[in-house]
Parts: C-alpha cells; sequence; structure tokens
C-alpha cells in the first residue's frame, strides 16, 4: 500500500467515526507517554513499514541473542531473540520456531509471552517477546538489603524461596499442558 493510499484510508476512518473521533484523539492523548510526542507522520509511518528497531544485547545463549528493540507500530520496547552469528542455519531456525511454538501456547504468568515471530531478510526467524525488567536471581540472591528493601522478605531464604516457587509454578504449568523443559539452568 503506497504511503499516500495509507494516510487517505487513515483519514476516511477518523472522519467516519464522527462524534467518537474527539474520544479517541483524547485517549490516543493519554496513551502517549509524557517523555515521547508523537504525531500523525509518525504513526502512518510506523503502521506502514511493521520494522523492529534493534538495540543493544540484552544477553546470549547457547543458540541464540536477545536484543532489545523497539516494535515501531506500537512504539513499545520489546526483547527479540535472533539466533547466534555461528547458528544461522535451517536446524537451529527450526529449533527457535519449535521453542516459540510451545512458549506461545503457554500462557502463564510466569512463562515470557511471545508477541510475534518474523522473519529477517535472510529468512531467519526473529521472535518477538515481552520485555522483562527486573533483577537477574544470581546477581540478588545473596543481597540481603535487596531481600529486604526491594521484596519485601524478612530474610534471603523467603526471597529465594520465593523465586525458586514462581519458577516451579511455571514448569508445573507447562508439565500440566504436556510439556516438558529439558534445558533448565
Amino acid at each position: 500500500m503506497e504511503r499516500s493510499d495509507l494516510n487517505r484510508t487513515v483519514s476516511a476512518c477518523l472522519r467516519g467515526l464522527g462524534p467518537s473521533r474527539a474520544t479517541l484523539l483524547q485517549v490516543r492523548q493519554t496513551l502517549v507517554p509524557k517523555h515521547r510526542t508523537v504525531d500523525d507522520d509518525a504513526i502512518l509511518a510506523a503502521f506502514g513499514s511493521g520494522d523492529l528497531e534493534l538495540e543493544e544485547t540484552l544477553g546470549e545463549g547457547g543458540m541464540g541473542i536477545v536484543h532489545l528493540a523497539t516494535q515501531r507500530p506500537l512504539g513499545r520496547r520489546v526483547a527479540v531473540k535472533t539466533l547466534r552469528p555461528e547458528h544461522r542455519d535451517a536446524e537451529a531456525a527450526a529449533k527457535m520456531l519449535r521453542e516459540a511454538w510451545v512458549t506461545g501456547l503457554l500462557e502463564h504468568p510466569n512463562i515470557l509471552p511471545i508477541h510475534d515471530i518474523r522473519f529477517d531478510a535472510e529468512g531467519l526467524p526473529q521472535i518477538v517477546l515481552k520485555r522483562i525488567e527486573g533483577d537477574v536471581w544470581t546477581d540478588v540472591m545473596h543481597d540481603e538489603d535487596v531481600a529486604r528493601d526491594r521484596y519485601k522478605a524478612d530474610n534471603l531464604l523467603d526471597m529465594n524461596l520465593e523465586v525458586l516457587m514462581q519458577v516451579c509454578r511455571a514448569v508445573h504449568f507447562a508439565h500440566a499442558n504436556g510439556i516438558v523443559h529439558r534445558d533448565l539452568k
């Protein structure tokens, strides 16, 4: 779709809303964070592109790299898992896709949601995940101040047991749905 066609379509949709148009514009203003400005051209460009803007690396595993990214059409920060350079082949791509499909079936508060599966210019998968901010367990598991101040735990044992219980809840949910995770760390 040409950009001019997209502009006409969006404008026609907004005109067709009648009195609801004002409400829609108020909602849009409410949803835009104060630290960002969003103009109509930026919105139209985002819907026309559908692109991800990959940024710094958040972490690396045996097969994949997770990047911070901006999902342009929604203007939201996400995590994007891609294959490591030495694993950019059909077998690794199939494994990563299977992992995403299985994870996508498991909707649970302690399991990372999959937002989308995309393919890069080489045809290799990019898994778009919810970005989670927080502490790495191994970084805080021995820190009494963190346990008390951030997690409101009376002691390190209570904090660490609660984290472990959350992991166990996720694994139990997967098992109850016929999925066995064979790579717990």
